[in-house]
């Protein structure tokens, strides 16, 4: 990604699945962080990460949040209110800059306010005008003070979305200019979700920047597009989406922060750093780049064609668009696959980048067939489409050795935990478990 214009890399230290400091798993977790920080250093990218105001699964009761305005509610939160939630939260963080010591520090900090992150009590209500602010903005002394050149970045996710969260941007913008009238610049970056579908999300583009030194990067989101469980079929691929997405934000934003889940968004990753290179630069162009530089023997117009027909069913049967597919879509989609398939040099039919292309176009043929054979039945919202596409897959030895495929491509465990673990739903390929035993065995 940094051939394409990755510049940094933001970790999260997830205290969300730690007990507390004494957890046995603390130490895989800052092993990752020494294995992504240390190979990031090497390739001269910066490195920072990612905090809210989320506590350990074992909570401290005595500083809780209250919950009642969230959006949502996961996770433990600290309410920041409170000296003594104030300093329990300044204690958290100074753990964690504890671990990244050894790289000589962060370049920057993201301090993030909702999902998991937000209180909804008097003194902080509401949460991204008041108590989020008022939080971030103290917190910048003691970061300052212990790393002087680091940037703090105020990611604005979820702002504005309910009854309960008005005046977020107001305020926030408002207070951003008291303390910049004061001389205090201590805020370097916001960064602006751009999701279509919340209108809230546009304030700073009519507004433009809070402060002259306050500068404005996009937060798109590449990886989950809509669909369930995201990667679960193969290639993530929306160009039209991000285009749609990214356009009104292009005259006030200076670059972006891209958030990603895997490695199945590989081509909008692309996208979006074209598109924050040179945002006069069609989704064509940067796909043709694509194509040329990954692939050996596909045409790019004909490449191009398929990741189309791909996103013009991406959102099929999803609970938020609920509308069946045109089924002549996805069998185009199969169709040119495998012409360019046939097409390709042997590297290239054996590369992960285009394996998930090719898997995405298979699958998405079968299922929605099965699907329109059953009546074109939706998702239900917000769960259940583990169950929901594994039905529809199950009785298709193809879909199953390519959803094995797809484990093996993630790198990712062949176990069955989602009682144990029910996020785990949201990114894990529809695999029917014993359905293939060899294919299993060779994964494991």
């Amino acid at each position: 990604m940094t051939l394409w214009g990755i510049n940094g890399v933001v970790s999260v230290f997830s205290c969300l699945n730690l007990t507390g400091w004494d957890d046995p798993n603390l130490e895989k977790m800052a092993d990752t962080f020494r294995k992504t920080f240390s190979a990031a250093r090497n390739l001269n990218l910066k490195i920072g990460i990612e905090y809210s105001n989320i506590d350990f699964m074992v909570p401290n009761k005595a500083v809780a949040a209250d919950k009642k305005y969230l959006l949502s509610k996961t996770g433990n939160l600290i309410c920041p209110s409170t000296e003594e939630g104030f300093k329990y939260y300044q204690n958290m963080l100074s753990c964690i800059f504890d671990y990244t010591d050894e790289f000589g520090g962060l370049d920057f900090i993201t301090i993030w306010p909702y999902d998991e992150g937000g209180c909804s009590c008097d003194k902080c209500h509401p949460w991204g005008g008041v108590g989020f602010y008022n939080m971030a903005h103290r917190i910048s002394k003691y970061i300052k003070k212990r790393y002087p050149e680091m940037e703090i970045l105020l990611s604005t996710w979820y702002f504005g979305r309910t009854e309960y969260q008005k005046e977020e941007w107001q305020l926030l913008y408002k207070y951003l200019k008291e303390d910049e009238a004061k001389g205090d610049y201590w805020a370097d970056y916001l960064l602006l979700e751009t999701r279509d579908d919340y209108p809230e999300v546009y304030y700073p583009v009519e507004n433009g920047q809070p402060t002259c030194h306050t500068k404005l990067l996009t937060f798109p989101e590449i990886s989950m597009c809509g669909i369930t469980p995201w990667g679960g079929f193969g290639a993530i691929c929306t160009p039209e989406l991000i285009a749609r997405q990214e356009g009104p934000f292009a005259s006030c934003c200076d670059g972006g922060y891209i958030y990603t889940e895997g490695i199945f968004d590989d081509i909008n990753k692309v996208l979006i750093l074209g598109n924050y290179k040179d945002r006069n630069c069609s989704y064509k162009e940067i796909l043709t780049d694509y194509c040329n530089y990954e692939y050996s023997g596909i045409d790019a117009d004909d490449f191009i064609r398929l990741v189309n027909l791909i996103e013009a069913t991406h959102l099929c049967t999803n609970s938020f668009d609920c509308k069946p597919c045109n089924l002549e879509d996805c069998d185009a989609a199969w169709e040119l696959a495998e012409k360019l398939n046939s097409d390709a040099d042997s590297r290239t039919r054996g590369y992960w980048k285009w394996r998930i292309v090719y898997i995405r176009a298979y699958l998405d043929k079968v299922r929605y067939h099965r699907c329109a054979e059953c009546g074109w039945p939706l998702e239900k919202p917000l769960g259940g489409w583990m169950l929901f596409w594994r039905k529809f897959l199950e009785h298709d030895g193809k879909s199953q050795e390519m959803l094995l495929e797809l484990v093996r491509l993630y790198k990712a465990q062949l176990i069955d935990d989602a009682d144990k673990y029910a996020y785990h739903w949201f990114v894990r390929p529809p695999l029917t478990y014993g359905a293939d035993l060899e294919l299993e065995k060779e994964i494991r």
